[in-house]
């Protein structure tokens, strides 16, 4: 098995654990608020993010695109395809430990993450967070994902307007991969208890007899 995490991109598709940079996101419209007006879109410009769509229904929604494109009209085809991918930020590093990753984004910082918290980061000890190594020959930098940050983009506009190797720079291989889907499907599905059952135990224990 490699030891390198990823992996030179082989077509212009989206695919899972693919990296883009310079990914533009709408936050919003900004709308006036006497006359409702629309006065134009808010976005934010995101340096990186990866795919956490499963490559199984991206490679469906390849081959539905292209045979719908050959069957023309009516097609079963059309059934497979995805109409958008979902996508997590990739945040530097640097900028997530010092608080500033999404300071152009929202206009706040955040506490910087101070030890032993970022370590726990970087070991992928924290549930919320993915830390991902450097890679300078595919241009990938260090970087952390936070799995509360997603979003959705049209798959048409991930293979017109970033199917590019100016955005498109790298791919996450293997077992990296798929440890990233499972570590996302985890954070997403978590449940949470009403109070945990170390709090239940310590009120049990304080109560009078």
């Amino acid at each position: 098995m490699s030891d390198v995490a990823y992996e030179p991109i082989e077509n212009v598709r989206p695919c899972q654990g693919a990296i883009y940079r310079d990914v533009t996101f709408i936050l919003g419209l900004d709308i006036d608020s006497e006359d409702q007006g629309v006065n134009g879109i808010e976005s934010f410009v995101y340096p990186y993010a990866v795919v956490l769509s499963q490559e199984c229904d991206l490679t469906q929604d390849s081959k539905a695109r292209e045979s719908s494109q050959v069957a023309g009209g009516e097609s079963s085809a059309i059934d497979k395809i995805v109409p958008s991918v979902l996508l997590c930020p990739a945040y530097q590093a640097e900028k997530l430990r010092e608080g500033t990753h999404i300071e152009e984004a929202f206009g706040v910082r955040v506490p910087r993450k101070t030890n032993p918290i970022y370590s726990q980061i970087e070991r992928n000890n924290s549930a919320r967070f993915h830390y991902l190594s450097g890679y300078r020959p595919l241009q990938v930098p260090e970087c952390v994902l936070d799995f509360k940050h997603f979003f959705t983009l049209p798959t048409e506009t991930l293979v017109r307007c970033y199917g590019n190797t100016s955005h498109l720079i790298a791919r996450l291989s293997g077992a990296y991969c798929e440890e990233v889907s499972q570590r996302f499907a985890s954070f997403l599905s978590r449940i949470g208890v009403p109070v945990p059952h170390n709090v239940l135990q310590d009120k049990r224990t304080a109560s009078p007899e």
